[in-house]
């Protein structure tokens, strides 16, 4: 079951990522009332999603890291009112603090 909905995932995610890149080559693609770029960090959640539902140990990691970056963006486009997260520069903070969390993480799992 999980190898199905992995494949239609990433079959969206493809898909939403050619769609992305179709700009810069000059393409549009225009889509009555749905703005891409507004609803992208979407795509952060579902990697996020899919990580966490990967069977390997360090997909957690990868999978935490893009759910949150992803609920962060997407809180912060759509509006939507958490005072300290609209305060604060999201990519300021979560950078160096993913990178700390990962060094913590290497230094956990090198002992197995």
């Amino acid at each position: 079951m999980r190898r199905g909905i992995s494949i239609f995932f990433g079959m969206v995610l493809i898909i939403v990522g050619l769609l992305k890149l179709l700009p810069l080559v000059g393409v549009n693609v225009i889509i009555d009332g749905f703005n891409l770029d507004t609803w992208f960090p979407v795509v952060y959640i579902l990697i996020g999603l899919l990580e966490l539902m990967n069977q390997e140990a360090s997909g957690w990691f990868w999978g935490i890291v893009f759910l949150v970056y992803g609920v962060f963006k997407l809180t912060q486009i759509i509006g939507f009112a958490i005072p300290l997260i609209n305060m604060l520069n999201i990519e300021s903070l979560l950078i160096p603090f993913f990178v700390l969390i990962y060094g913590i993480k290497a230094i956990a799992t090198s002992g197995e």
